[in-house]
C-alpha cells in the first residue's frame, strides 16, 4: 500500500483545504506533510495486523496552519471479495478541544499542588514562571510593585535554547498603572 486517497468526505477535505476530488490518487505525504509519518505507520499497522488500530494523532491541517490539533482515529483494513487486504479505511474525530481541556485541567492541578507547598511571595512567583514556561508560553516574567512604589523583576523563566533580548519596561508601567491585561510581543534569541 502506498498511502495514496481513494475518496475524501467533505470534512474532511476542507480541513485539508482541497476538493475531496483533488485528494484522488495523492500521497499522504502531499496532503497532510505534518501528520503524514504518523498516520502512515498506523496504517500500515492495521494493515500488517489486518484488524482495526486506533491512535491519536497529533499535528496541523492546511486549513489553520501553526495551529496544533489532535484527532482520534481508528484504521480498518479494507478487504476484497477474495478477503485480501487491498487497503485501508481511516475513521477521524477531531479531539482538540477535549485534549486542551485536559491539558488545562493538568495545567491547573499541577499549580494547585505546587502553590500549596509555600505561602512565600518569592518562591510563588517562582512556581507561576515555572507553570508558565514551556506549557503557556516560551518566556514568562512577573514583576511586582514595591513598598517603594518602584517596579521590580521578582523572577523570569525562558523555555530551554533561548534567551531574553528585551522586555518594555514602559509597558509593564501601563499594564499596571491601567490594571488591565497586556499582551506584549517579546524577542527571544535562539542560540
Amino acid at each position: 500500500l502506498e498511502g495514496r486517497y481513494e475518496r475524501v468526505n467533505d470534512r474532511l477535505a476542507a480541513m485539508h483545504a482541497l476538493a475531496p476530488e483533488d485528494h484522488v490518487g495523492r500521497l499522504l505525504e502531499d496532503i497532510v506533510p505534518d501528520i503524514a509519518p504518523q498516520v502512515r505507520v498506523n496504517l500500515l499497522e492495521a494493515v500488517a495486523r489486518g484488524e482495526l488500530v486506533t491512535a491519536e494523532i497529533d499535528g496541523e491541517m492546511p486549513d489553520a496552519p501553526g495551529v496544533p490539533r489532535s484527532w482520534r482515529s481508528s484504521f480498518v483494513p479494507v478487504r476484497d471479495i477474495g478477503e485480501e487486504v487491498v487497503g485501508c479505511a481511516a475513521i477521524v474525530f477531531e479531539v482538540s478541544d477535549r485534549r486542551r481541556a485536559d491539558d488545562r485541567s493538568a495545567l491547573i492541578a499541577q499549580a494547585a499542588t505546587l502553590l500549596d507547598h509555600s505561602l512565600d511571595l518569592e518562591t510563588t512567583v517562582r512556581t507561576l514562571c515555572r507553570i508558565a514556561v514551556p506549557r503557556l508560553a516560551d518566556w514568562c516574567a512577573i514583576d511586582l510593585v514595591g513598598a517603594d512604589g518602584r517596579i521590580e523583576r521578582a523572577t523570569v523563566a525562558c523555555a530551554e535554547g533561548s534567551s531574553e533580548e528585551h522586555t518594555s519596561p514602559s509597558a509593564v508601567a501601563e499594564t499596571i498603572q491601567s490594571g488591565e491585561m497586556r499582551i506584549e510581543p517579546v524577542s527571544l534569541v535562539v542560540p
